[in-house]
């Protein structure tokens, strides 16, 4: 039997259109019959969405519903809200496994939020992957 440990995080960064949640999905699901059991893909604008419409508890649901023009339009929300909504999400990961983020941290002011509350919850990044797509082709 093996030792389980913490959840480590993969980064997915790229600009709209670049690829990098249809790229995380499908690893996720490779992985998560593989090597990994559980990999879970963690889009922040798809569980932003989800929380809007009500399919996932969160206690900042009331806070998104009011924002939701914003989100209907894919515009910028409040740098507070969605790190305080991403360090919910990594509070409620239990077990060990990999986890696929992408989409965040998507602005530099959220980086330094996701570093602090990756050590506070003792998590690690395993690895950041950047989807550079030239102009034109996304």
């Amino acid at each position: 039997m093996t030792d389980l440990v913490p959840c480590e995080l993969v980064l997915f960064q790229g600009y709209p259109g670049s690829g990098k949640s249809s790229a995380a999905a499908s690893l996720a699901n490779s992985l998560g019959m593989h090597d990994y059991d559980g990999a879970l893909h963690f889009s922040i604008g798809n569980y932003l969405r989800s929380i809007n419409a009500g399919y996932i508890e969160s206690k900042f649901s009331e806070r998104l519903r009011l924002e939701s023009a914003i989100l209907s339009k894919s515009q910028k929300l409040d740098d507070n809200l969605v790190n305080a909504v991403v360090d919910e999400y990594l509070g409620n990961l239990t077990g060990s496994g990999l986890v696929l983020i992408d989409g965040y941290p998507l602005y530099s002011e959220q980086v330094s939020v996701l570093r602090s509350n990756l050590k506070r919850r003792k998590l690690s990044i395993l690895g950041l992957l950047i989807f550079d797509v030239p102009e034109g082709v996304a």
